[in-house]
């Protein structure tokens, strides 16, 4: 009879166990969403493709600098597949903190053969995305990449 009642509460306690976490789990499912990172995936992957080809096929070359002091002229180098610089490009670059949603626009104007600079603002200090957009003619190209501001 012992034996029976202790079997009885070990298999109500494993059920009431189970019952507990599948309960923590639907509640942590519900309360903790994730924030969307891209809005439409498949559409934003199919343009990384298509930059990502067109890269290629011009075989142009982007240099952005890994670091930059705080409010500083951002310099960009922009060659050809030969490497030569390419000159008389419209050259936008689109700056934005990693954690803001906040986008900074600048037109680059050509300081030097190849080489287009733009005065940035970035406070606070931290990684920030650079999205560098070269036109010339009917060539373009979008290209990304990650700077340190003062630090």
């Amino acid at each position: 009879m012992w034996c029976q009642m202790n079997y009885k509460l070990l298999i109500s306690s494993i059920v009431a166990a189970v019952f507990s976490i599948i309960g923590v789990c639907l509640w942590s499912g519900i309360t903790m969403r994730e924030v969307t990172v891209v809005e439409h995936p498949y559409e934003e992957g199919l343009r990384y493709d298509a930059n990502q080809l067109r890269i290629a096929k011009l075989g142009w070359k982007v240099i952005v600098p890994r670091s930059l002091a705080r409010d500083e002229q951002l310099n960009v180098q922009v060659y050809d597949r030969n490497g030569a610089p390419v000159d008389a490009a419209k050259v936008e670059l689109a700056v934005n903190r990693i954690d803001s949603l906040e986008i900074k626009k600048y037109r680059a104007l050509q300081t030097d053969r190849g080489s287009y600079g733009a005065h940035v603002e970035c406070s606070p200090q931290g990684c920030w995305e650079v999205k560098v957009n070269v036109t010339r003619g009917d060539d373009w190209l979008s290209y990304d990449s990650r700077i340190n501001i003062g630090g």
